[in-house]
Parts: structure tokens; sequence; C-alpha cells
């Protein structure tokens, strides 16, 4: 009886070994990568977030912008400005050419940029809806008043963060947004900037655990003595500003340790 027993045991055992070998034989392969979007990326990119962004970001659905026309061309210019500074990244999709099917488009902040944006609103804006938008970015920027507060002159700041819906609840919003954490760490900045217009970026933020220094419901903001948002959706009601200190990261390769005086070779 026990030697049965025990060549059933070795049986299972097998079994479950074999099944454990085809599991991890049939993982799938990652099916996107990530990288720094190269000037030659710029025009294909910029489409991308004409085709994604300007049609789904919730604070252009929530002032009521129109979703199936072309987005508005002073819009279109500040996205092309701050694709051109360089420090986007791009997701794309390795089963399917290569097409970019996510992207952070991250820019260099600064204390003027508030100025020079008002008299683009002013000058430039060829529908409401645009001045209105261009106007509340400015307005939520001046209530966090980051220069103030942490005594800075740049901040780097993840600006517009898009990723296609065929590809979306993969993952691929969280690794843009902790890649381009990482990029402004490699690049010497002190804050990392992340304006959470969508409930799903708000989770993004919370979840690194990054401080929400300011906060709005949409229905709340008004201009010039009228509500500006006035079709808002459900979960999007809320415009929250997040940052965090740039210092060292769990999931990141850590610094080179310095030596100290007493190991330097004695001359």
């Amino acid at each position: 009886m026990i030697p049965a027993l025990r060549k059933l045991v070795r049986s299972r055992s097998a079994n479950c070994n074999l099944i454990r070998s085809i599991t991890c034989r049939s993982k799938p392969r990652p099916q996107y990568k990530l990288r720094v979007a190269y000037p030659q990326d710029y025009s294909r990119l910029m489409r991308f977030m004409a085709d994604t962004y300007f049609r789904s970001e919730p604070s252009i659905v929530n002032i009521g912008g129109n979703l199936s026309g072309q987005p508005n061309p002073t819009l279109v210019h500040l996205m092309d400005k701050s694709i051109r500074e360089g420090m986007s990244l791009i997701a794309e999709d390795l089963v399917n050419g290569d097409c970019i099917v996510g992207a952070a488009v991250n820019v260099d902040s600064r204390p003027f940029d508030n100025e020079k944006n008002a008299k683009l609103a002013e000058t430039c804006c060829e529908r409401r809806e645009a001045r209105d938008l261009i106007e509340f970015s400015i307005f939520c920027s001046r209530q966090a008043d980051l220069w103030n507060v942490y005594c800075i002159d740049s901040v780097f700041e993840c600006a517009y963060l898009a990723v296609h819906p065929e590809h979306q609840g993969r993952g691929i919003a969280r690794k843009l947004v902790e890649e381009s954490w990482i990029l402004a760490r490699d690049m010497a900045y002190r804050l990392f900037r992340i304006d959470c217009s969508s409930r799903y970026t708000a989770n993004i933020a919370e979840s690194f655990g990054w401080k929400c220094i300011y906060s709005i419901p949409y229905r709340r903001y008004f201009n010039d003595g009228r509500f500006i948002f006035t079709c808002v959706e459900e979960p999007h009601t809320e415009f929250r500003v997040f940052v965090d200190r740039l210092n060292h990261y769990k999931n990141y390769s850590p610094p080179t340790k310095r030596r100290s005086e007493s190991s330097k070779p004695q001359l």
C-alpha cells in the first residue's frame, strides 16, 4: 500500500511541476515599450494627442468642447510647444508596427509662464472655450503657488497624459507617469508636478503617495461671473494638483555612494 501511495504522490508532484512549467512558458511578453520622444517623433506624437487627448480629456469634455471637430488651434499651439521641449515620453505598440499608444508630454514650468499664457489667451484664442481652459489652468497654478511654497524657480511638470482607448487598463499611464518622475530626478529637478484633471490620473498620483496641494471641483469654478464647466461627467468631477519632492526612489537603481574622507588614498 505504501509504495503505491508514494507512486501516486510522485505522479501528482510531476503533474504540478509540468503545469508550473507550462504556465511560465506561456507568460506573455510586453506588448509595448517606453522611450523618450525624439524630434522625428514630434509630428506623429502631435497627431496622437490630437486624436486622443483633445477628444477625451476631462476638462475639455466638462467644458462642453467639440470632441468630434478639429482641436482648437491655440491649444494645439501650446501642445506643440510643450512637445518640442524634448522631455516627452511615448509608449509604442510592439505588435502593430511601433505605433504610439500612450504619451506623457512633460515641460519645464517657470513662474513667468502664467503671464505669457494670459497674454496668449487674450490675443490668440478663436473660441471662448479655449480661453476659459487656459485661464482655468492659470488660476489653478496661481492657487497652488509652488514658486513661493517651495522656493524654486523651475518645476518638472507632467502636463499632458493620454493613452489610446484600446490600450487603457494595462498600466501604461501609470508607467508613463513613473518614468516621467524618474526622468525629472535624473535631470536634477527638485520638484515634480502633475495636474490631475481626471479621477484615474489622481488615483495614480495617490498610489505613489504624492501630496495634493490644491483641488477644486469643476462645478465650483467660475470666471467673469459665470460657471465655466457646465457639462461635468462622472467620475471626473474634480481638478487636483499633486507634487512630489524628488529624492531616492525605491524602484530605481540606488545612487552611487560617495567615499568618505578616510577612504581616500594617501598621497
